[in-house]
């Protein structure tokens, strides 16, 4: 059948559903619900009503570490100063040195593996990340 257009309202909330369906790692709404336990018309009913979901935005940024602006309004996350690059390879030795000693990379034996592996370093990563920006804004101030 045919699908309704919707409103700039509802077109709106269902880009942020999306970009939290990304961040959260699941391909779609209905595994969005059930990964979070949300009813099953969660998304749909956020949708028809052009409701921005805010306590499901605040609780992806701080499980996934994903800017809120970036879900909220789909901004793209800042060039990488090449200074970082230092950074992300300082997160990504930490990260491969602690799944190496928990024995997580001699078992991976699917996709599904490997991107928790991914989720993992992207998180160290931003982790690492986060420690310089921070420690570079105090030695500013």
């Amino acid at each position: 059948m045919f699908k309704k257009t919707l409103t700039p309202e509802q077109q709106a909330v269902h880009d942020i559903i999306e970009r939290v369906c990304w961040a959260q790692g699941v391909k779609n709404k209905a595994a969005l619900e059930r990964k979070l336990s949300l009813s099953d018309s969660f998304c749909a009913q956020k949708i028809k009503r052009g409701s921005i979901p805010y306590a499901l935005l605040d609780q992806t940024a701080r499980e996934t570490h994903t800017s809120i602006d970036h879900l909220l309004y789909g901004t793209t996350m800042a060039q990488i100063d090449p200074n970082d690059l230092l950074y992300i390879k300082q997160g990504l030795v930490k990260s491969l040195r602690e799944l190496s000693e928990q024995g997580f990379i001699n078992k991976v034996k699917c996709l599904e593996d490997l991107e928790q592996i991914a989720k993992k370093q992207a998180a160290d990563i931003e982790h690492e990340l986060l420690i310089q920006w921070n420690k570079e804004s105090k030695e500013r101030a």
